[in-house]
Parts: C-alpha cells; structure tokens; sequence
C-alpha cells in the first residue's frame, strides 16, 4: 500500500485520466458514493441517509494526495513466497487521501475478509505503513475513512440489488441489517 501511495503520479501524468481533489477527497469520495447511492436506490435507508450527513459533517482535511488503490486487502495482492508480485481489481483507483486505503482494509465490517491473525491485523499493518510513508498518519482520518468504508460496502450492495432488478446481475444482494448497524456503530463510536 505504501508503494501505491509513493507513485509519483504527477510524473505519470495520472491527472490526465483522474482528477485531482486536492485536501477535499473525502468530500469528493463521499459524493461519488452519494451519488451511486442515489441513482441506484430502490428503497428508502435511514441508516444511510444519516451516514451521509455524518461523514459530510465531519469530513477530514487530506494531508497529501497519492495514488488510492480504493479496494486494497489480502484477497487483492498476489504473492511469491514472501514478496508481492501483483496487485488486482484496480476499478476503484483514484486520486485521493491516502488514509482511505487504510480505512478501507482497517474497517471492522471487513475484519474477517480485509485481516490476517498473527500477520495482516490493525495495528501492525497501520504502524508498518507508517514507517513506509513520508507522511505523519492521522487516526482520526483513518476512523472517518472507516465509516466512509462501511458506507460504501453499504452502496456497494444498494447497486447489486439494483444489477439484480434490472437483470444485469443473477445475483441477489441488498444492504442487510449487519452492515447497516455496523454503521451505526461505527459512527456512535466517533461522535
């Protein structure tokens, strides 16, 4: 992940295909999934609707903008041996803060699928990523961004019940009540 976040993009010309939110991505990620939210709703969620003011209310201020891989976990990297060879599903790669990488794969929703016991676990991962960066981690943005991250699994499954209805996709997800009071936990537990 820190090397995702050391790419020197602007040598790459990424602003080219990307657009650069400068120290407002969070409120530029939120009104991405704001908007998704949005066109592919097909019932009301309070529990959403209440993310949504929560995380504009308190979004943080991006220290620096990097390459964001937006769906970095275990079951994304390819490994030989001990090194990483590859890392996949590149589909949600922006420009942005890079405290959403570990807020993503940190979220608590995620634990089982985004962690490792005894090797990928929260602390370690966030205290070995700091010593990669050249940038000072701010655990309040890390918490915000797992709101956001729990929000946007949440949108995710607002857009697979969309897909099912509309018979591009066989598959039947919708936003299930564990996901939705993970959200409500979650943000009980910043305020």
């Amino acid at each position: 992940m820190a090397e995702v976040h050391s790419v020197r993009w602007q040598d790459l010309a990424l602003e080219t295909v990307l657009i650069d939110p400068g120290r407002n991505a969070s409120l530029a990620q939120l009104g991405r999934w704001e908007s998704t939210y949005l066109r592919d709703q097909v019932d009301s969620y309070p529990e959403l609707e209440l993310a949504i003011a929560w995380l504009r209310t308190n979004a943080p201020i991006s220290p620096t903008t990097r390459l964001v891989h937006g769906d970095f976990k275990p079951g994304n990297i390819l490994l030989c041996g001990q090194r990483i060879t590859a890392l996949l599903d590149w589909e949600l790669a922006h420009l942005g803060d890079p405290h959403e990488d570990l807020g993503w794969v940190t979220q608590p929703l995620r634990k089982r699928e985004h962690m490792i016991d005894g090797h990928w676990e929260r602390e370690d991962l966030i205290s070995r990523y700091e010593c990669a960066v050249d940038f000072e981690i701010n655990m309040g943005n890390v918490n915000w961004w797992n709101v956001f991250s729990t929000f946007k699994t949440a949108v995710m499954q607002v857009t697979g019940l969309r897909s099912f209805l509309d018979k591009r996709s066989d598959r039947l997800y919708w936003p299930n009540q564990k996901v939705l009071k993970s959200l409500l936990l979650s943000i009980d537990s910043m305020a």
